[in-house]
């Protein structure tokens, strides 16, 4: 799908009706197929504040305060999360899932976690990184599974030759990691 974009206007084409959303300093716009959303950066200088989730029809479905650490949408009512040490986010109304890679403290030689949370704002898991990894961002999502980039952080975990990201499919109803070859 193609997005257009410019400091104040995103617009995009869906359904035969031509969308039009209005946001203050935007810096990018992009498709998310997977979710089968249109997600909107907005900041200054480069730096993104606040990520606008949308529907492909153009309803707000949430927001992202990168600032406060909080993601706020509506299901059934308005909900917000607090998010501390959090290093990626991915909101996926499309298998009712919110997914938060963090660490315990800001220090990166500390392994990530993982927190799955519904669309009701609770907690329904926390996932330690694989044995020797942190986890770095999600690369695809299915209900089942999360195909999710790691990073050794031991030389041993490192490939023969010196290669130290790596892609892992997570099994999520067994927790089960699957090492799944080397991530570019």
């Amino acid at each position: 799908m193609k997005i257009v974009y410019g400091e104040r206007m995103v617009i995009w084409e869906w359904d035969g009706c031509v969308i039009k959303i209005e946001q203050p300093d935007i810096i990018h716009a992009e498709y998310n197929k997977d979710d089968n959303i249109v997600i909107v950066y907005s900041g200054e200088n480069f730096v993104s504040k606040i990520i606008f989730y949308f529907s492909l029809e153009g309803k707000l479905l949430g927001q992202q305060n990168l600032l406060e650490g909080t993601l706020d949408w509506n299901h059934n009512g308005k909900h917000q999360i607090s998010l501390h040490h959090l290093h990626y986010l991915r909101f996926s109304p499309k298998y009712q899932r919110i997914f938060s890679i963090f660490r315990s403290s800001s220090d990166f030689d500390v392994p990530s976690e993982l927190e799955v949370y519904n669309l009701e704002g609770e907690k329904i898991d926390q996932i330690e990184s694989p044995a020797g990894f942190t986890m770095l961002y999600i690369s695809e999502i299915s209900k089942k599974k999360l195909r999710i980039v790691c990073e050794a952080l031991k030389e041993d975990c490192f490939d023969k030759s010196g290669r130290r990201y790596f892609y892992f499919n997570l099994e999520l109803e067994i927790r089960k990691w699957v090492k799944d070859g080397i991530a570019y």
